[in-house]
């Protein structure tokens, strides 16, 4: 911790790294409905069997980015929209839960259909929020790993449908994250 704190490192993005367009966020928490801290760890989409435990997530991270006084970067998979693997809604709002999760106070109105994120995070042990400024809609996702699932997923798009639809998942998600906070 003291080498760290030394570095004075101003930013950290969390998670990082192109696997957490293959994750849940809800399994960086507890109590999370329907999850379990066991999550399987497809990196890069190549290795979907291999299970991994959630040890160090939100609320671990929390505190050592606040004793080491860094701001964060929240990132939210993207790909679960881009490619289909949830109806767009759905994706969109769930990227938008972790905004509620981490900053919304206790008792804030949440978009429809979303769970009592605050709640949930004040049931874990921290009822006042992370107070994370900023977020970032998914992670490199023009690289094969994650293109090839969003062709996919959209037949054979032309370039013009192809950047079509990415405009429309960016509008969603954006819409669904101001939903939470504008």
């Amino acid at each position: 911790i003291k080498s760290l704190a030394a570095m004075a490192i101003p930013v950290v993005r969390f998670p990082a790294g192109t696997d957490l367009d293959f994750t849940d966020w809800t399994h960086l928490i507890d109590r999370a409905p329907g999850r379990s801290n066991v999550m399987r760890m497809a990196t890069h989409g190549r290795n979907p069997d291999k299970l991994v435990t959630a040890r160090f997530g939100w609320h671990e991270y929390g505190r050592l980015s606040e004793r080491l006084g860094w701001q964060t970067i929240a990132v939210v998979n993207l790909l679960d929209g881009m490619a289909k693997r949830k109806p767009l809604a759905e994706a969109a709002l769930h990227a938008a839960g972790l905004l509620a999760y981490l900053n919304a106070p206790v008792g804030a109105k949440l978009p429809a259909g979303m769970p009592d994120w605050p709640a949930i995070r004040a049931a874990n042990g921290r009822p006042e929020p992370f107070a994370v400024r900023y977020f970032q809609i998914g992670n490199e996702w023009r690289q094969a790993v994650f293109a090839d699932p969003m062709r996919k997923a959209l037949g054979t798009p032309t370039r013009e449908e192809l950047a079509a639809w990415n405009i429309e998942v960016l509008h969603a998600y954006i819409a669904a994250i101001r939903a939470v906070d504008p």
